[in-house]
């Protein structure tokens, strides 16, 4: 192998090393939850399509006439600790037989601790139950879509993200 070759070489293994060190330093778009040791909060770096899906599922319970926030979803770059974009307000069934479901925005930090002392905006899913005649235990399902825009094009997931959360609520009584 010639001076000229082993130079030519050398130069390709340091390119090939700069760009994998860029790679690795690209963000990375999360699916975080306000919900401590949430099972489905899951990192999804550099997901394709225009209008990214994510989905979800949550479980809570309340009494009658308690609303129950059941969680709150954001994308976070919990590298840098910044939001991508601002979550929209969950589109939530309009009748239920057995209660009401509710969705806004609210400040908050992350539920597994990263990021500390920052305070993100998050889109939750609340239920009232007001039906006393309903069984304890009895489980009520909904789903919500969540739409984040105008995210930015470095993370990979279009210019949207959709969060598609499926509830589980249970009645615990009076």
């Amino acid at each position: 192998m010639t001076l000229k070759t082993k130079a030519f070489v050398l130069g390709m293994v340091a390119a090939g090393l700069l760009a994998a060190g860029l790679a690795q330093a690209a963000p990375r778009a999360t699916l975080a939850s306000m919900k401590p040791g949430h099972p489905d909060g899951r990192v999804y770096p550099f997901a394709n399509g225009p209008d990214f899906k994510a989905p979800v599922s949550d479980a809570a319970s309340g009494a009658l006439n308690q609303t129950v926030v059941v969680d709150g979803w954001a994308f976070i770059d919990q590298t840098a600790c910044v939001q991508i974009g601002v979550p929209g307000i969950f589109t939530l069934p309009t009748t239920d037989p057995n209660g009401t479901w509710s969705s806004t925005q609210i400040q908050g930090a992350l539920g597994n601790g990263a990021c500390a002392g920052t305070v993100f905006t998050f889109a939750t899913v609340a239920f009232t139950w007001t039906n006393a005649h309903a069984a304890v235990g009895k489980t009520d399902f909904a789903k919500g879509i969540d739409k984040t825009t105008m995210v930015p094009l470095r993370y990979g997931i279009g210019r949207k993200g959709s969060i598609v959360d499926h509830v589980a609520f249970s009645y615990t009584g009076p």
